[in-house]
C-alpha cells in the first residue's frame, strides 16, 4: 500500500485543467490516466504505509494545521524528460516548508517514507496529462503549448489523502481516500456534513 498527501483546489481550476486534458488528449491521443484523481498540487510523492488508520490520523491533524494557501500558476510547462504536461505552481518560501515539514514528520512517525522526487529538488506543479505517449510527445505539446497565456492564483483551502493499493498505479488501484478542510473547522460546524 501507498499513499500521498496533495492540496486541492476549487471547481474553476478543476474545469480548466480538464478542459485542457481533453484537449491534448484529441490532438495527441494520450488518453486520460493522468485525469484519474481530481486536479492537485502535491505534497508528498507516494509513499508506502503499512496502517492506514495511523496515517489517517496524522493526516487529520496535520490538515488543521496548515493555513489555506495562496497559489501561482504562471505556465504550462513539463520536465522535458518525463511523458507528463502539468501547470507549473510557482514555489514559495510556505509551500517549501511544508514538503519538508511533512517529509520529516512522516520520517520520525513511520519507516520507509522516502519517495523518488521528494526533497530539496522537489518541483511544485498541477498535471494536465501523464502517460500514453513518449517523452517527445510531450515535448511537442509543451512547445504547442506554454506561450498560451494561462497565468492564474487560486486558494488551496483542502488537503487530500490518496491511496494507493499496489506500486503499479494502474486504473482502478488507487483512489481519493479523504479530504479535509485546511485549517481549524469553526465552532459548532459539523465536518461530517461539510467537511
Amino acid at each position: 500500500m501507498k499513499a500521498t498527501f496533495a492540496l486541492l483546489l476549487d471547481h474553476n481550476v478543476h474545469n480548466m485543467v480538464r478542459k485542457l486534458a481533453v484537449e491534448v488528449h484529441q490532438a495527441y491521443q494520450i488518453g486520460l490516466v493522468g485525469s484519474q484523481l481530481p486536479p492537485h498540487v502535491s505534497l508528498k510523492q507516494p509513499f508506502l504505509i503499512s496502517d492506514l488508520s495511523t496515517l489517517e490520523a496524522y493526516f487529520d491533524q496535520l490538515a488543521k494545521s496548515i493555513d489555506p494557501l495562496i497559489l501561482s500558476f504562471p505556465r504550462i510547462a513539463g520536465p522535458g524528460n518525463a511523458p507528463i504536461l502539468w501547470l507549473e505552481v510557482e514555489e514559495t518560501e510556505t509551500l517549501r516548508q511544508l514538503h519538508t515539514r511533512i517529509n520529516q514528520e512522516l520520517a520520525e512517525r513511520f519507516s520507509e517514507t522516502q519517495a523518488p522526487f521528494d526533497g530539496s529538488a522537489y518541483h511544485f506543479h498541477l498535471t494536465i496529462a501523464l502517460g500514453g505517449a513518449s517523452s517527445s510527445v510531450y515535448q511537442s505539446m509543451v512547445a504547442e503549448l506554454e506561450s498560451r497565456n494561462v497565468a492564474f492564483q487560486a486558494i488551496a483551502r483542502h488537503l487530500v489523502l490518496f491511496y494507493y493499493d499496489d506500486d503499479q498505479y494502474s486504473p482502478g488501484s488507487f483512489l481519493t481516500y479523504k479530504i479535509l478542510p485546511l485549517g481549524k473547522t469553526p465552532v459548532g460546524l459539523d465536518d461530517t456534513r461539510n467537511g
